[in-house]
């Protein structure tokens, strides 16, 4: 009887610990990620203050959906703050002199890998230019920063007011005084296929909704993304089994559906579009396929 008294006391006792530790859990890995894993210091040598550390994502959600909301709130720990990013780090500066100074040498600054996005943003978009550091950034934006200056962008202006005038005149009904529209669900295609076929040139009304429809799912696993939880790990290829066979499918169809497209206009004699001329590089070794993926992920695929 002693014996099992002492196993079930034991039990309470163990159950309490857990209990006691998963509420006090914030707290718990706040301090030992501030003090022991990432102590960043200020000029006097103490801590910079920020708020605590939430479970599981940190404030990544909360900058990304709930930015100035949140930022009023975390002004409390002065003009210079630290934030955190999943498990990692992030100091806010806030006045006009410190950004001045923080840029004064930002051509020596690395970038963060995947902006701290974690896992399932790396998937869609960890070899972008923007996310990318040194030659590797040198090499992939010289494959496309002569199409982005002002003289290329002026180039096809007038050509982008034609677009817009028939896009706005496929919104008019017969026999209607005032147009009623709705912004996201009739003009979030617009800009999407102007951008689209500046990349790639003239396409199909085919090529049009099968990239329309890519777009659907880009979107998709971007929501989540913002989602945060196991999604920041490599674990969500098992937690979330669905969700990943969605992304390598999605994987699977981007990259057929730029290869097509290379293929079709590779050979013509034509002015060859952006992304033609970069997979080129991709040919020669110059750049890879992931790296050209992201970059026109990033042009049109966020543009939702």
């Amino acid at each position: 009887m002693d014996f099992i008294n002492y196993r079930i006391v034991s039990f309470v006792f163990g159950i309490f610990v857990l209990w006691t530790l998963y509420q006090w859990k914030d707290h718990i890995i706040d301090r030992m990620i501030s003090t022991l894993l990432y102590p960043i210091r200020n000029e006097h040598g103490g801590n910079i203050q920020g708020p605590k550390w939430k479970f599981i994502d940190g404030h990544c959600l909360d900058k990304f959906l709930r930015g100035r909301e949140v930022s009023q709130k975390w002004r409390q720990y002065g003009p210079v703050y630290r934030i955190w990013s999943g498990f990692l780090p992030e100091v806010v500066i806030t006045r006009p002199e410190d950004v001045k100074v923080f840029h004064s040498d930002s051509f020596t600054h690395m970038k963060s890998k995947s902006s701290n996005g974690g896992w399932l943003f790396h998937e869609l978009l960890g070899n972008c230019m923007g996310l990318i550091n040194g030659d590797r950034w040198k090499l992939v934006r010289a494959h496309f920063d002569h199409h982005f200056i002002h003289r290329a962008v002026a180039s096809i202006s007038s050509h982008v007011e034609v677009a817009a005038a028939g896009h706005l005149q496929s919104l008019e009904t017969k026999c209607a005084e005032s147009i009623e529209v709705h912004a996201a669900k009739d003009f979030s295609r617009f800009p999407f296929m102007t951008t689209a076929e500046y990349l790639y040139g003239p396409l199909t009304e085919d090529e049009k909704e099968e990239l329309w429809n890519l777009g659907q799912e880009s979107l998709a696993l971007m929501g989540n993304v913002l989602s945060g939880g196991v999604y920041r790990f490599r674990l969500c290829q098992w937690a979330k089994p669905r969700s990943f066979r969605r992304l390598r499918r999605f994987q699977t169809e981007w990259r057929t559906f730029n290869e097509k497209i290379i293929t079709s206009r590779g050979m013509s004699k034509d002015q060859q579009s952006p992304v033609v001329e970069a997979w080129k590089g991709v040919e020669n070794g110059c750049v890879s396929i992931d790296e050209v993926k992201s970059f026109i992920s990033v042009c049109f695929l966020r543009r939702f």
